[in-house]
């Protein structure tokens, strides 16, 4: 739903007298007359009645309206209202909400013309976005949903190239209902790719059988609900807008404001949590990992995968800065990273089309380091490419010797083209290999700078070489940041067992 002020002849003062002479007649002949407020929330739109209270002084006026309204008027910070004897919609600013009285005080009326949007009634911008697969040609392609409707969906995808090559598109969506996981492949087409060749914002067209509109349809209703599940989930301060604010006002919604961030955050911690791959998940990788964020959710990121070969690869990256930019980035990271890693013949080319696919999002300078190593356990392989990012440990099973190794490379994320180098060498079975982020070498105070932060891990790691992995990782985490001692940025700690 959109709407904008429509350009009358008479002035925005006449607009606003002409609307509450409307009001006020209203109110006095037909008091119980219902109106209609409709709010866009995530696209899905919010309309529900509501009923005029009182017409006050200052020219704002009160309606009385459901709790779902409110927050949607909360939200936006107004509303469009409509009425039988309204001769136009109209679009109301927020300017008092008094929800334990279900009560919003609006004001500054003007007109407004509405065009409404036959498909937004079945299109949802998703609470959260979630991975898919698509079909290219018969060939698997990870993606991110982020909103869709009947008629078509958005998502993020790599391989650009291979996209508008193709000549049949299939989403592949699943779903839980009523203990049973349904899923349906709705063949599609593409109506617009944004982007390079390595990552795209594609909007997809669906050619739908009846089956799949089924489907379809049950899918965006369990969404929906998602959305108003977390609309309803809301919290907004009493007085919202007030025009004279007391100090005790400032400092109620200052909490408010306090608990509302710590609930975003929460909630980013968990999405965050959601795009990691856990040793659990992929038992035959033989890792472990230790990842602490210094915010809720960090910029720090790693990844663990299956190559077509049966090698693994995996990844650890650094996203600079520790704010919630770079937060944000790394479910983006996620995705060009898998599908960099599943194209690309070596971790040589996977890590430069990393490269490419990040460049186009990052800006005013945001960058990231990374190290990847790929192992091949049936070969006895390791081969290491390092963008800018910390040395490699390799620690040997045979006499526990340990090797520092590192490539030449430039950081990721600021030039479209890089310099990168590779390293192969032979492991043993049972060596190990550990890849880690600064904040774990790393502190403000000079006793503890890089090289001497690099050597301390080194020697936990002779010292509980005879551990199983997932203890010597975390005996590196308490001996370094034991007693009290609190992390200054995100820490990764990734061990691989061969």
């Amino acid at each position: 739903m959109e709407y904008h002020a429509v350009n009358f002849a008479a002035s925005p003062d006449h607009d606003q007298s002409s609307i509450l002479s409307a009001f006020k007649a209203i109110n006095k002949f037909m008091p119980d007359i219902e109106f209609s407020f409709s709010n866009v929330y995530r696209e899905l739109p919010i309309v529900n009645n509501a009923l005029l209270h009182e017409i006050n002084d200052d020219d704002s006026v009160q309606f009385k309206a459901s709790s779902l309204q409110l927050a949607a008027i909360h939200h936006s910070g107004e509303t469009v209202i409509q009425a039988p004897l309204l001769n136009a919609s109209v679009v109301g600013k927020l300017t008092h909400l008094d929800a334990s009285r279900s009560i919003v005080s609006l004001r500054d009326f003007s007109y407004a013309k509405l065009s409404l949007n036959k498909r937004m009634a079945v299109r949802v911008q998703l609470v959260k976005p979630i991975n898919v697969l698509l079909s290219a040609d018969g060939r698997k392609l990870s993606g991110m949903l982020n909103d869709i409707s009947l008629g078509g969906c958005k998502i993020v995808c790599a391989a650009g190239m291979v996209l508008e090559q193709a000549k049949s598109l299939c989403l592949h969506l699943k779903m839980f209902h009523e203990n049973t996981v349904m899923q349906a492949d709705i063949p599609c087409s593409q109506q617009r790719i944004e982007g390079n060749c390595v990552s795209n914002k594609l909007a997809l067209v669906f050619d739908h059988s009846s089956e799949t509109k089924n489907f379809l349809s049950l899918f965006i209703f369990k969404h929906q609900h998602d959305i108003i599940h977390e609309l309803k989930q809301k919290e907004f301060p009493q007085g919202m807008l007030h025009q004279e604010k007391t100090p005790l006002d400032i400092r109620d919604q200052y909490a408010v404001l306090s608990c509302q961030m710590h609930e975003m955050l929460d909630k980013m911690q968990r999405a965050q949590q959601g795009i990691l791959t856990h040793p659990e998940d992929l038992p035959e990788a033989s890792f472990a990992v230790c990842y602490r964020p210094v915010l809720a959710a960090g910029g720090d990121f790693y990844d663990v995968i299956l190559n077509d070969d049966d090698s693994h690869s995996y990844f650890v990256a650094d996203i600079s800065g520790h704010d919630l930019e770079a937060s944000f980035s790394t479910s983006a990271l996620k995705a060009i990273f898998r599908q960099s890693a599943e194209a690309a013949r070596s971790p040589l080319t996977a890590m430069r089309a990393i490269n490419r696919g990040i460049v186009p999002f990052f800006k005013d300078g945001m960058h990231l380091t990374a190290s990847l190593v790929q192992l091949d356990r049936a070969k006895g392989v390791a081969t290491l490419v390092n963008a800018g990012h910390l040395p490699v440990i390799h620690q040997r099973v045979e006499d526990g010797s340990i090797d520092l190794i590192s490539t030449e490379g430039d950081i990721l994320g600021i030039f479209d083209e890089v310099f990168l180098t590779s390293h192969t060498r032979p492991v043993a079975k049972g060596d190990r290999l550990f890849l880690y982020t600064d904040g774990l070498v790393e502190r403000s105070d000079s006793l503890f700078e890089r090289s001497s932060g690099i050597e301390a891990v080194v020697e936990i790691c002779r010292e509980t070489r005879r551990l199983p992995i997932d203890q010597a990782v975390q005996a590196v985490i308490a001996r370094l940041f034991g007693k009290g001692v609190v992390p200054e940025d995100d820490i990764i700690l990734l061990g691989i067992e061969v």
